[in-house]
């Protein structure tokens, strides 16, 4: 599978991104979608990496969080 020539799987992958872009942009705003914890918001992370991964290791080594 890959993000790059299989739509449903590129489909899946951006749905998770998209997850993870209002999981940013709530962060410390109070709004309902606001994970309010930075452990929380890290888990939610962590959490679509693994689905990401899952669905396309190779993309996934591209988001990945690094630890530099």
């Amino acid at each position: 599978m890959s993000y790059h020539t299989e739509p449903k799987v590129r489909k899946e992958i951006d749905a998770l991104l998209e997850q993870n872009s209002r999981n940013v942009a709530a962060f410390k705003t109070r709004s309902k979608y606001d994970l309010k914890t930075k452990e929380a918001f890290r888990k939610a992370w962590g959490d679509i990496q693994r689905n990401i991964k899952a669905l396309d290791p190779k993309f996934y080594k591209t988001i990945k969080t690094q630890n530099d």
